[in-house]
């Protein structure tokens, strides 16, 4: 023994005068003290920086830009997708979802015949894993719809941007003719050529924003991203004006929520041979829940909670956890129906807007053909603003539907609709008393 820890110490000492080696000794000692040799002390002070010159920067015109990037490439076709389709393909495609309900299967695989100890725990913990697959498929669905209205908004805000450099050109052209003609119009073409710039650049900023969000919602729905064909929504974006009863949201919501399932779940399960599964499940919430067991455990006869200290602990950590939880699904699907009756209030006064805008338009139009006192830039100016308030009321309908995700998120309802059920029907009694009875 004293040979073979000779031999083995004499192999480190080798090891560390090889060259090439990893231990501290070929730690390069010149760099070392190049690296500490720099010190806050060294670095240099002035005592009024040199401003910068913008005409020393040498900035290059858009066109320029344009030029030297190149063509980006065109776009062949759409790949049009539903709503439904967005919201089941996401919740199928949840990447956390998936390997849970593997989980669960291999779980549900791992019985060793008819003498089986650990089967009734077992079932429990493969119950819990396909409630957390459910949950994590509600939450991609509500994710990836999201994304989905957010694309359907920047498509619109491009196809009006689009509309506005068509007008803004043509008043140009327009103007050019007039002054061809002999007219003066002075300081017109300036203004429309200010706001065509203006255009331009939020278009860069819509296009590559759609850009972002057609990679992101391919990956949350399991496509292939292509430039060429892009995702297109084919929502529609019709406005149901009806009342949200916070009430009647936060039954369905207790009744649905897999996370209030799986603790009703380990409540009514609870017992001497679940009690290590409970643990386990107590753990996966919190590192800190779920230790270890009571000193001389629960033996192995069906007991009842009363004739077990830990038992006795274990239910009343997992009631607390219940009520709890309970409690915050509550405030979460009123917050979230609340926030479904604002937005909708939002999209009235963008209607409002737009109509005002519009009425303006139209008055300033007749005025320049009645009397030609109504510059070609104040219409045009008009025209810009009825195209924003058209965006900002699109952008207010995007803003009122993905509230409405939001609370079909909350109340646990988006997996559901993809056919993703609660799969622990032992706990339909306990949600439903939690329905009953929401606090």
């Amino acid at each position: 023994m004293v040979r073979l820890a000779g031999v083995v110490l004499a192999g480190w000492l080798c090891a560390g005068l090889l060259p090439g080696c990893a231990g501290p000794r070929c730690w390069d000692q010149s760099r070392s003290q190049e690296v500490v040799s720099q010190t806050p002390a060294d670095l240099p002070t002035v005592a009024e920086p040199s401003k910068v010159s913008l005409d020393a920067l040498s900035l290059p015109s858009f066109q320029a830009v344009e030029k030297a990037l190149g063509r980006k490439s065109e776009v062949a076709s759409y790949r049009l997708l539903s709503e439904s389709q967005c919201q089941c393909l996401a919740a199928a495609n949840s990447t956390l979802g998936n390997l849970l309900a593997a989980e669960q299967a291999a779980s549900a695989g791992q019985g060793s015949g008819r003498r089986d100890r650990d089967a009734v725990a077992r079932s429990l913990l493969g119950n819990v894993l396909a409630l957390r697959a459910v949950e994590e498929r509600n939450r991609s669905a509500a994710a990836a719809m999201e994304l989905y209205y957010r694309l359907a908004g920047a498509y619109f805000g491009r196809g009006q941007l689009d509309h506005s450099l068509e007008e803004v050109r043509r008043s140009i052209r327009n103007f050019r003719q007039a002054k061809a003609t002999g007219l003066s119009l002075p300081g017109d073409e300036e203004k429309l050529q200010l706001q065509e710039i203006e255009l331009v650049d939020r278009k860069v900023q819509v296009d590559a924003g759609i850009g972002q969000l057609d990679a992101q919602l391919c990956r949350l729905i399991g496509v292939e991203r292509d430039d060429r064909q892009p995702l297109r929504p084919t929502a529609e974006m019709i406005v149901a004006v009806s009342p949200t009863d916070p009430d009647e949201a936060v039954a369905e919501g207790l009744r649905s929520r897999a996370d209030l399932a799986t603790l009703c779940l380990l409540s009514q399960e609870l017992n001497d041979q679940t009690l290590p599964a409970v643990r386990s499940a107590l753990a996966r919430l919190d590192p800190l829940m779920g230790g270890l067991p009571s000193k001389g455990g629960c033996g192995l006869s069906l007991r009842r909670v009363c004739d077990c200290p830990e038992l006795q602990g274990r239910q009343s950590q997992v009631s607390q956890l219940l009520e709890s939880q309970k409690r915050a699904a509550e405030e979460e699907i009123r917050g979230a129906a609340g926030d479904v009756e604002m937005r909708l209030r939002q999209v009235g006064l963008a209607k409002d807007k737009l109509d005002r805008w519009r009425s303006e338009l139209r008055r300033l139009r007749e005025k320049r053909e009645a009397k030609g006192t109504v510059q070609v830039s104040e219409i045009s100016a008009a025209h810009l603003e009825v195209f924003r308030a058209e965006s900002d009321a699109f952008q207010a309908v995007v803003a009122w539907k993905i509230a409405m995700v939001k609370l079909k998120q909350s109340q646990g309802l988006l997996a559901a609709e993809c056919g993703y059920a609660l799969p622990a029907t032992c706990c339909e009694e306990c949600l439903k008393r939690n329905a009953d009875d929401p606090g």
